[in-house]
């Protein structure tokens, strides 16, 4: 069984105007436990607490597990929230902006995009057709 990763953005079409969705799947691999995750994963996991033993956990593929790319997901059925699933990702998609605030870097054949919080202001830069370099200037000019 495996878990999968959900990103859903919406990108505006210059010439039409319209709105389009696009998702973006990771399949995860399904671990038997968190020190087996951990074995996968390159960072320091924190596993949860409070919300007893997870239904399942997923991580990121052995072959595909690197510093540059890797998540693990927790999934919780029952908890006194409901249903909660816990993601953590590490790598490449973490970058230092504007003098030092972390950014999520999200790049993908179908777009890009970069999310930060500053001053208790969520921001999020889509560009579809910009490279790393481009987002982080992007977001220097905010």
């Amino acid at each position: 069984m495996s878990g999968e990763r959900f990103i859903d953005r919406l990108l505006h079409s210059r010439e039409s105007g319209e709105r389009t969705a696009v998702t973006e799947t990771e399949h995860l691999a399904r671990v038997e436990s968190v020190g087996e995750a951990q074995r996968l994963i390159p960072f320091a996991i924190r596993e949860p607490v409070g919300l007893g033993l997870p239904d399942s956990v997923a991580t990121t593929p052995s072959d595909q597990a690197s510093p540059k790319h890797a998540t693990v997901v927790f999934r919780y059925g029952t908890t006194p929230y409901g249903p909660v699933t816990v993601m953590q990702q590490a790598g490449e998609q973490v970058v230092t902006i504007r003098g030092g605030v972390e950014a999520l870097l999200d790049m993908s054949p179908t777009g890009s995009m970069l999310r930060w919080i500053e001053g208790g202001v969520v921001f999020t830069v889509i560009a579809p057709s910009a490279g790393r370099n481009q987002l982080l200037e992007l977001a220097e000019r905010l």
